[in-house]
């Protein structure tokens, strides 16, 4: 067997054991995943020694026999994905290569995709100097919140002005970085951050953010200016009198908390009256949805009949008087089939209606 062990640009993902992290070459040719013997001993992993009747003979690119010690079982964290994957303990392999038999790679966007799509890793080069902006210190985000904290910016972006670009796999996912134009001194700078989570999120220290760039990178910048008309409707166009809305208030019957100062009652009837297209008093009134009709799927084709419950008289007139109110404003229609019924009683409720 052979296996193919030099480096691609564009081919190595960055792996978390325990603590540490590790780059490795992802590789679609070879036949198995190598790890050195130094980095095995370094992450403190067991190895099974090879018998010598049995052990896998595996040549470099160059023809240079791989030396094989054993074969350990390690624990990947890939983008919160935990798999177990058993590798050969090489000792001199360069860095540690893993076999894409069940993965997906795509160069174009530079991603290595596993388990259908599940989870998405991007590919780098070993020797690409990735300027990144990390956090400084340890910064707790509450749910829904939006802030500005302290980064740590590469050596090279002292005394400059650059641009902060969001991580294309990370941006809406637990956080979202702004985009913006920052001065960069003594190593530092700010970044505006926003947790859309219903929950706090934590980052610690030291973890990557976002790209940074120099300003030579931008095109073109504008002026933004901020239009000063409102861009809604304010209520205040369609305000009405007193007169008219103490009168909409008895027309509708609504009961207005008496705690309340005369300005925050006239401002909520105002309200209520912008939007009463939203309140029915009768059936009459009740509005059609205007959006796609829902389909319900049925779980079995099973027809569903049940016999209606004896009524006593008052509540079938009730009963025949409700229906056919209904029908007549659209609520309702006439059924075409006579496969479906369920049966109906009736609630008088505690005003005796």
């Amino acid at each position: 067997m052979s296996s193919k062990t030099y480096a691609t640009d564009g081919n190595y993902i960055t792996v978390k054991f325990g603590k540490r992290t590790l780059n490795i070459l992802i590789d679609s040719g070879s036949v198995v995943s190598l790890i050195s013997k130094k980095v095995a001993h370094d992450l403190k992993l067991t190895i099974t020694p090879s018998i010598n009747d049995r052990q896998l003979q595996l040549f470099s690119a160059t023809g240079t026999r791989m030396v094989m010690e054993g074969t350990a079982d390690i624990r990947l964290c890939l983008s919160g994905l935990i798999i177990m994957q058993r590798v050969n303990v090489c000792s001199n392999v360069q860095h540690p290569i893993l076999k894409s038999t069940a993965a997906v790679l795509n160069y174009k966007l530079g991603l290595l995709s596993l388990n259908n799509d599940l989870v998405r890793i991007p590919l780098h080069s070993k020797g690409e100097n990735l300027d990144c902006i990390t956090v400084a210190r340890n910064v707790c985000l509450p749910a829904f919140a939006e802030a500005i904290i302290a980064v740590k910016n590469p050596v090279r972006f002292n005394n400059n002005t650059a641009l902060i670009e969001p991580l294309p796999l990370s941006q809406f996912r637990n956080i979202t970085v702004a985009k913006p134009l920052v001065v960069c001194q003594n190593n530092n700078t700010i970044c505006r951050v926003w947790n859309s989570k219903p929950y706090a999120l934590s980052l610690r220290k030291g973890i990557k953010l976002a790209n940074i760039e120099n300003i030579n990178t931008i095109a073109s910048i504008e002026r933004f200016n901020e239009s000063l008309e409102p861009v809604v409707k304010s209520h205040t166009e369609s305000s009405k009198s007193k007169r008219q809305l103490d009168t909409f208030r008895k027309s509708n019957g609504f009961k207005i908390n008496p705690d309340l100062t005369e300005t925050q009652r006239y401002q909520l009837l105002q309200l209520l009256y912008d939007y009463k297209l939203v309140f029915a008093r009768d059936l009459s009134e009740i509005q059609e949805c205007r959006e796609a009709p829902m389909q319900i799927d049925l779980r079995t084709p099973q027809k569903m009949f049940r016999r209606q419950f004896r009524l006593s008289e008052e509540d079938k007139q009730e009963v025949t008087k409700q229906i056919a109110e209904m029908e007549k404003f659209g609520i309702i229609e006439e059924t075409v089939t006579h496969w479906y019924n369920s049966s109906v009683f009736v609630v008088r409720k505690k005003d005796g209606s």
